[in-house]
């Protein structure tokens, strides 16, 4: 879990980018690929809590989104 002043870290350098991108790519030590999204377990967008964001495919985001439905 990312600590206050972490969170200002990543609000400074993520320049039009959100927040839970910047999260997931400082776990993962990379930015993430064209192919990558970042999805939001508990389905709130605004809580950006490291344990709430998956990195998937979007291809499987796609998939688990269409079987929500």
């Amino acid at each position: 879990m990312l600590k206050q002043r972490e969170r200002e870290n990543c609000a400074a350098r993520r320049v039009g980018r959100g927040e839970h991108v910047v999260i997931m790519e400082q776990r993962i030590g990379r930015r993430l690929r064209t192919d990558e999204i970042v999805h939001h377990i508990d389905g709130n967008r605004s809580n950006n809590d490291d344990n709430n964001l998956a990195l998937m495919t979007r291809a499987a985001h796609m998939r688990l989104h269409r079987r929500e439905k």
